[in-house]
């Protein structure tokens, strides 16, 4: 029986369109690399455990990236409760989906998106970071079929004119969405950067439901984003800064001498606190060829 596939990416993702239009992957999702010491920066600062770290005065949190899924929506699952989840991390992994079923040509609508493009016009980021090196990231997913919208915004954000002549502000999506409908077969194909080494996990949900999986890149002190009691408090997405890895080296070293002491370009919500700390928007990034 056929079958609907959702999914959600979110946090720190990094959406890079694919400028060669003969290739089969038309988006790469680039997850930069966050995860602790090991990683750091070429800005000078470094984040570790606990997240206390700082570029200039201001922390940087450590993410951690993984996929999350219901178990019954696995192969073989269908016994298992719909509350039960799976998850598993990604550490230097290339993601693709293996499909079979309908043909659902690649279509996206990413208006709701932010736009690195607009943010800091005129700064290139490193081809490599969609090679096979995967420079500075700790996942890439390739996508070469179905729909990639932005989810209706749930707050408005303004970044301030440090690079750009304009003060860019708007509602934004902090989640983009991957619909596959009419499936006969899904399976999420994880192959390690490091040593080629491969897994699958091949989804088939009962009774001809639909799969909802996430893909994230997320502060790892609250990655589910749980509602919390305290830190009502608006703030600054300062770990937007994590994207500036993904330029070259060249371009970091104009764009810190460019800013003249103020700091990085960061967005910064409007509105009334949530509780939930739902910030690390995903970002679109100018086209490279992969």
């Amino acid at each position: 029986m056929a079958f609907n596939v959702q999914v959600a990416f979110t946090g720190i993702c990094a959406l890079v369109p694919n400028a060669n239009e003969n290739a089969a992957e038309r988006m790469c999702i680039v997850l930069p690399d966050g995860r602790g010491q090991e990683s750091g920066s070429s800005y000078g600062y470094k984040s570790v455990e606990p997240p206390s770290s700082s570029f200039g005065e201001q922390p940087l949190r450590r993410h951690q990236a993984f996929v999350i899924s219901r178990v019954r929506d696995m192969y073989g699952g269908a016994a298992f409760s719909e509350e039960l989840l799976c998850l598993w991390y990604l550490q230097r992994h290339k993601v693709t989906f293996r499909v079979e079923g309908a043909a659902n040509p690649y279509q996206e609508n990413l208006t709701t998106a932010a736009n690195l493009g607009d943010v800091i016009p005129g700064y290139e980021f490193d081809q490599n970071i969609v090679g096979n090196s995967a420079l500075r990231a700790v996942a890439q997913i390739f996508i070469d079929k179905g729909r990639l919208t932005g989810n209706p915004p749930q707050r408005s954000w303004v970044f301030p004119n440090t690079i750009s002549q304009h003060i860019i502000t708007g509602p934004l999506s902090d989640t983009v969405t991957l619909n596959l409908e009419d499936l006969d077969r899904f399976a999420v194909v994880t192959t390690s950067i490091e040593n080629g080494d491969q897994k699958m996990w091949e989804f088939r949900p009962p009774n001809g439901g639909s799969v909802s999986l996430t893909i994230a890149n997320l502060c790892d002190d609250n990655p589910l984003r749980w509602t919390r009691v305290s830190g009502q408090e608006l703030l600054p997405d300062y770990d937007f800064q994590w994207y500036y890895e993904l330029l070259t080296d060249e371009a970091k070293l104009r764009l810190t001498s460019s800013l003249l002491g103020l700091p990085f370009p960061v967005p910064h919500p409007l509105g009334q606190p949530n509780a939930q700390g739902i910030n690390c928007l995903p970002a679109q990034v100018p086209p490279l060829s992969y």
